[in-house]
């Protein structure tokens, strides 16, 4: 297999991983009546995108809210599978660092991505908000890292076991 079609399956790959992920946590927050509240959803918010998409194309804002989730989660799968395709080597491997990622994210999105984007006041901290706020988004950062590690170490067996095969 060329290195060129080995690293655009990579990409692919990790784009349907951090799919997969966002139907398995879409199902977590429908049965624990959550919504995810994304980054950029706050952004969209402020810009009204919700309300304009919503008035001329009559389109409801959790239907947006939807479809930006499975995009922010295919974007999440692809950052993965570019940064740390290397490093898995296998099934708990890529639990681990699913694990990592996790953390990471749930680290960089509120006191360094939100202040960038002036969604937040950028003298964030963390006695600002909740442990309750706090620990439910680190769990579902967790979970989401780890799913997204499980299903990416799945995909990468298959994407090695192709390129042997050639």
């Amino acid at each position: 297999m060329k290195k060129s079609t080995y690293r655009f399956l990579n990409i692919i790959y990790g784009g349907l991983c951090g799919l997969f992920t966002g139907v398995v946590m879409m199902q977590l927050w429908i049965h624990n009546n959550m919504t995810p509240a994304m980054l950029y959803m706050l952004i969209f918010d402020q810009m009204k995108i919700f309300h304009l998409l919503s008035d001329v194309y009559s389109i409801r804002e959790k239907i947006i809210l939807n479809i930006a989730h499975y995009v922010t989660a295919m974007m999440f799968g692809i950052v993965f599978a570019l940064i740390l395709h290397r490093l898995v080597k296998n099934l708990w491997n890529g639990l681990g660092l699913g694990f990592m990622f996790g953390i990471v994210w749930w680290i960089l999105t509120p006191f360094y991505l939100l202040p960038f984007f002036f969604v937040v006041s950028p003298n964030a901290q963390w006695k600002d908000l909740t442990m309750y706020e706090l620990l439910n988004s680190l769990i579902s950062h967790i979970i989401f890292g780890l799913v997204l590690g499980f299903f990416y170490a799945l995909f990468c067996m298959l994407l090695r076991r192709q390129a042997r095969r050639g």
